[in-house]
């Protein structure tokens, strides 16, 4: 194998591991060797550099395929529009795309979405009237775009348009959320009402304004909810925090199923009610209702976030007892117990005496409650076993640099971030998002 192809394959294990600034400096490597570019190789590489806003970088690999003729391959050219689009440079982007020889719909929706993004929907319209062939993704962008600038007739109109085996739940999502988000709650109910997944869409989204909207029509029609929907309810005021009124229509079930306990339950864990969703534990056994193993995770989760050790630990014996096969999920929730509790050693035994393999999470937990606990010998040890099993995860890498760094063994803090680096292994940064004040926001 030659050195440029052994270079192009360190390329591509640096993209799959997501780490795509190591791939560019390798490709950079090559370029000086005066090598062409592998036409399979182009579009990741221009890819990771709109990922990293390096458009001089990406510029240059585009001015490189038309010297090849690689841009007149439909996947290059689509990268290059798509770089184009995500810096805002629409008009270049307009330029790939009218001289690419042929286009695929990715390409169509990669333009369309460019000019959606700048708000230009009478461009995006245009173009989308234009198309030989739509994608259920192609209709769903075009709604969206609408509902951003405000205009909910001109989406209801394309919402209406949406050829039947296309309008998936995405696309009745994205009606509603845009009614929401433009404050008019009475359309959204109304589009709400006629989607067949609507029980899906409120309940596991946990929307709490549409849902409670919902709530309040049956309660004003006077219909009388079957379990299905009492449960959807319970599950829907739970998600949201509202524990109040999910525990005021539990309570008020004619009967509760295992599906609804297990919504109460999950609903007062992950809001931190941790000595009450074990409390209704022990009454759903009382009750009589058999826990299952989503019961239990969601118990177990609550212990180890309340730090009631102790109960975890009985909850946990007793799935032996209600015929439940403890998962990696359950071991995660006793090994993260028992880590916060500052009981490392049992809890290091533990993951080595698991049935099977520990992931991710697993050495995770354990070395975040080494972390907590400053305790940098056990965190060395985990870190040796991690590495026989192949595993590789910048997180781990960062957990033991930020348990030396706290107790200020500095050369060891970064002798651990450089061997990070070494291993093609990059910090990805954390996001969550929020719905406030009707807008969506990304943190």
């Amino acid at each position: 194998m030659s050195n440029t192809q052994s270079l192009y394959h360190l390329i591509r294990d640096c993209l799959s591991k997501r780490a795509p600034r190591e791939a560019l400096v390798l490709h950079s490597q090559i370029r000086r060797q005066g090598e062409c570019v592998v036409l399979s190789v182009v579009p990741l590489l221009i890819k990771a550099c709109a990922s990293l806003s390096m458009f001089n970088h990406g510029k240059a690999l585009h001015a490189e395929s038309v010297k090849s003729g690689s841009d007149s391959d439909v996947v290059v050219a689509t990268s290059v529009l798509g770089m184009y689009a995500k810096r805002g440079d629409i008009v270049d982007a307009r330029k790939v795309f009218d001289f690419m020889p042929q286009r695929n719909v990715v390409s169509w929706n990669a333009m369309i979405s460019g000019y959606l993004a700048g708000n230009d929907t009478l461009s995006a319209l245009s173009l989308f009237e234009s198309m030989p062939e739509r994608s259920a993704v192609t209709w769903n962008e075009m709604i969206r775009g609408f509902t951003k600038i405000g205009d909910m007739a001109m989406a209801k109109a394309l919402f209406d348009e949406v050829p039947h085996e296309m309008r998936t739940v995405v696309t009745w999502t994205v009606m509603v959320d845009g009614y929401a988000s433009n404050g008019d709650m009475k359309a959204a109910r109304e589009v709400f009402e006629e989607m067949p997944e609507r029980n899906y869409f409120v309940w596991s989204l946990g929307m709490w304004d549409v849902g409670k909207e919902v709530h309040l029509s049956i309660c004003e029609k006077g219909i009388t909810p079957n379990q299905y929907v009492l449960n959807g309810l319970v599950d829907m005021y739970a998600k949201c925090g509202d524990l109040a009124t999910a525990r005021s229509i539990f309570e008020g079930m004619p009967q509760i199923n295992g599906v609804c306990w297990n919504s109460i339950i999950s609903g007062f864990a992950i809001h931190g009610k941790c000595r009450e969703a074990v409390d209704l534990f022990r009454q759903m056994e009382h009750a009589g209702v058999k826990p299952n193993e989503i019961t239990f995770l969601s118990v177990l989760s609550a212990c180890a976030h309340g730090g009631l050790v102790q109960e975890g630990l009985d909850i946990f014996s007793k799935m032996h007892k209600y015929g439940v096969t403890a998962g990696i999920k359950h071991y995660g929730c006793i090994i993260d117990l028992l880590g916060r509790a500052g009981r490392l050693k049992e809890a290091f035994d533990l993951v080595k005496s698991l049935p099977m393999r520990p992931n991710a999470t697993i050495w995770g937990s354990l070395l975040g409650a080494c972390r907590l606990h400053s305790e940098a010998t056990l965190a060395e040890e985990a870190m040796d076993d991690i590495c026989h099993t192949g595993s590789s995860s910048d997180s781990y890498y960062s957990l033991l640099s930020n348990i030396y760094a706290a107790q200020e063994r500095w050369e060891k803090a970064e002798e651990t971030r450089m061997s990070m680096l070494d291993k093609g292994l990059e910090k990805i940064p954390g996001s969550s998002s929020c719905t406030l004040n009707g807008g969506n926001y990304s943190l």
